[in-house]
């Protein structure tokens, strides 16, 4: 990363946390920003940043810094469009937002002493805050590239050294693609996981044996339940209308289910189960090559 002075990391939870600890070996300086005092003074007991500060304005934010925003995508998008106030004389910029249409818009606004693009990393875990934050998070996981219209050579280079330096695959993709994507991948298993949390707990009506007994099947599917209500409340606003497209097919999908169910036709519900494994099976595969380096980045790109 020679082209950058500083990297400037606004919001230290789980990914601006992780990503501070990731790049300390690889960055000169780092900063941290985050209002929360508390969190700052665990980054520093962690030795995660060289400098702290509670706004972006104290951090001194100069023409070659790289400023990472990791903090709630609404906020994100706020951010971005006060920075030219804020950092009157332009810096680099990418974000970590979980959906990326409103937020490169944006971007795209921004005069042209910004320098700035959109990224989104396809990791983390279902607990937030910079306390369980770790610097092997990123490694040999997807890092999404969005170009927008302030994205510049300098800062596309300084994003791909970034991602190489965390451990990370780089992916460059649309942003309306991008939020189609994730709505399908991201956004859609999460609801899921909610929907089946407060089933379960509706049914269960207070009886506690029904927890007592639930297995890893019931732990694996809920686990995204535990998720940080702010987060994906402004995810799932961000890219309502991809979720509410992938609901209406989830929905045909389990309307099949309970006509096959109803009236109990073993061998089509057979037959279901089986493409369903096999499909299964494909995704698992194709993953593995992608993660071994079997599948080069560029043909994913262009299958987007």
């Amino acid at each position: 990363m020679n082209n950058v002075n500083r990297v400037v990391i606004c919001g230290i939870g789980l990914m601006g946390g992780s990503l501070a600890k990731a790049l300390r070996p690889h960055v000169k300086t780092i900063v941290a920003v985050d209002s929360n005092d508390d969190v700052l003074a665990q980054v520093r007991a962690a030795g995660a940043a060289d400098h702290c500060y509670n706004t972006i304005e104290q951090a001194n934010i100069q023409r070659d810094d790289l400023l990472i925003l990791a903090v709630p995508v609404r906020t994100i998008a706020q951010t971005v469009a006060a920075l030219p106030a804020v950092v009157p004389g332009g810096c680099m910029v990418l974000d970590l937002g979980s959906t990326k249409l409103e937020i490169c818009q944006a971007m795209d606004a921004l005069p042209p002493q910004f320098e700035a693009m959109g990224g989104h990393p396809m990791c983390g875990i279902e607990r937030s805050g910079f306390a369980v934050s770790f610097a092997e998070m990123y490694v040999k996981q997807a890092f999404i590239l969005i170009p927008t219209a302030r994205t510049t050579t300098r800062i596309f280079q300084a994003a791909e050294a970034l991602v190489a330096a965390i451990g990370a695959i780089a992916i460059e993709v649309a942003a309306d693609r991008h939020d189609q994507m994730l709505g399908l991948i991201s956004h859609m298993p999460h609801l899921v996981s909610m929907i089946l949390m407060n089933t379960a707990h509706e049914w269960a009506d207070g009886d506690e044996t029904v927890w007592y007994v639930s297995a890893s099947s019931f732990q694996d599917m809920s686990r995204l339940s535990g998720s940080d209500p702010r987060m994906w409340r402004d995810i799932f606003l961000t890219n309502r209308e991809a979720v509410l497209e992938h609901l209406h097919y989830y929905r045909a999908h389990l309307d099949n289910v309970i006509m096959m169910l109803q009236s109990a036709e073993g061998e089509t519900l057979q037959a279901w189960l089986g493409d369903t494994q096999t499909r299964h099976t494909d995704y698992q595969a194709t993953k593995r090559r992608f993660e071994q380096g079997l599948v080069h980045e560029r043909q994913v790109s262009d299958e987007s």
